[in-house]
């Protein structure tokens, strides 16, 4: 049996994307983090929004919520800061498609009732994971997304 908060939250955090874009908040995070963003290179942003991805996925909540609150949040702030935010968020994408080594993922919730593993066991591999993902997802989307796609990482 799937259990109840894996259904409603698949059912109900996919809306959040457009929740956050309606009422503003968009707009809010922008003028709050892009200052703080502005001064540190490309390459350390994407790394830092796949790292934030990674965490959201596997710690708080499923990848569809994940992928619409970093997308729907830091597009206009990575356009803010004279980025293409289709190339400079790949990153984020990739990182919500193959988080699914900590207990927090409801593919792990399944078997978790075997006993074969306790949730502290899964936290030190788990982290180590977003931060290797992150890592590899940052840098081939630098280095490769705009060659492969045309479109240049800084717009004009």
């Amino acid at each position: 049996a799937v259990p109840w908060i894996v259904v409603f939250s698949s059912a109900t955090m996919v809306q959040i994307g457009t929740v956050i874009s309606q009422n503003g908040l968009t707009e809010l995070l922008s003028d709050f983090i892009a200052p703080y963003l502005s001064g540190m290179p490309p390459l350390l942003i994407m790394f830092l929004l796949a790292v934030l991805t990674g965490l959201l996925t596997n710690a708080l909540v499923g990848m569809y919520a994940a992928m619409s609150i970093t997308i729907t949040c830091m597009a206009p702030v990575v356009y803010s800061l004279g980025y293409h935010p289709a190339i400079f968020l790949l990153p984020c994408i990739f990182m919500t498609n193959f988080m699914i080594c900590n207990y927090a993922q409801p593919q792990v919730f399944f078997n978790y009732s075997y006993g074969w593993w306790k949730p502290r066991t899964a936290i030190l591999p788990g982290l180590l994971f977003v931060l290797a993902g992150a890592a590899v997802a940052a840098l081939l989307c630098y280095f490769a997304a705009p060659v492969l796609f045309g479109v240049p990482l800084r717009l004009s």
